[in-house]
């Protein structure tokens, strides 16, 4: 295990240099090549969603667009790479100055779509500052990502978790509920 000096990244984080930063480290990261990580179940987690919405949720109509969607981009998920898989704020370090020192928590870490890796970073760094981080990331990535396909990973995500939490009894569903009603002005603030 490696030490990574600095604090875990602040809720809401938009330092460009920090942002410069961590696009570079992605393209990186999504360069590599590993082979004893899994490919992720995308195909199962739609399937599930799917069954879930109708079950536990009586076709909630946000969840019911949400797959919707999804189903229109899934074919173009076709790129596969290295990706940590849960990038939020308490998964990145930063220093005093704001600036990305190291990711950590790879237990998510898995092959898929690049565009997978930037589902859930928007909510910590705004729609703007993932803009910036997009254009940052493909002018070094060999890979190019589509802010319209992330929204709607960033939905369906959504979803997935606040049934998930349903289904679990966990008192953060109403919170996943909430966020869903208010996207895509959600975040954790």
């Amino acid at each position: 295990m490696v030490w990574i000096e600095g604090e875990t990244m602040p809720k809401m984080h938009r330092h460009e240099g920090f942002i410069m930063d961590l696009a570079q480290e992605l393209s990186l990261v999504h360069a590599s090549e590993n082979t004893e990580v899994n490919q992720y179940p995308i195909t199962s987690i739609g399937n599930n969603l799917y069954r879930d919405n109708r079950l536990w949720l009586n076709t909630d109509p946000f969840v019911t667009t949400a797959i919707n969607e999804f189903m229109e981009i899934e074919d173009q998920l076709t790129n596969k790479c290295v990706l940590h898989g849960d990038l939020w704020n308490e998964n990145i370090i930063v220093n005093e100055e704001g600036r990305l020192t190291g990711l950590i928590d790879w237990e998510h870490s898995c092959i898929f779509d690049p565009h997978w890796e930037f589902r859930m970073i928007r909510r910590f760094i705004g729609w703007d500052g993932l803009k910036n981080l997009l254009f940052y990331y493909n002018s070094k990535s060999i890979y190019k990502v589509d802010e319209d396909i992330i929204k709607i990973l960033d939905k369906f995500w959504m979803c997935h978790q606040f049934v998930y939490r349903i289904k679990k009894s966990d008192s953060t569903a109403p919170l996943f509920k909430e966020y869903m009603e208010r996207w895509p002005d959600c975040l954790y603030d």
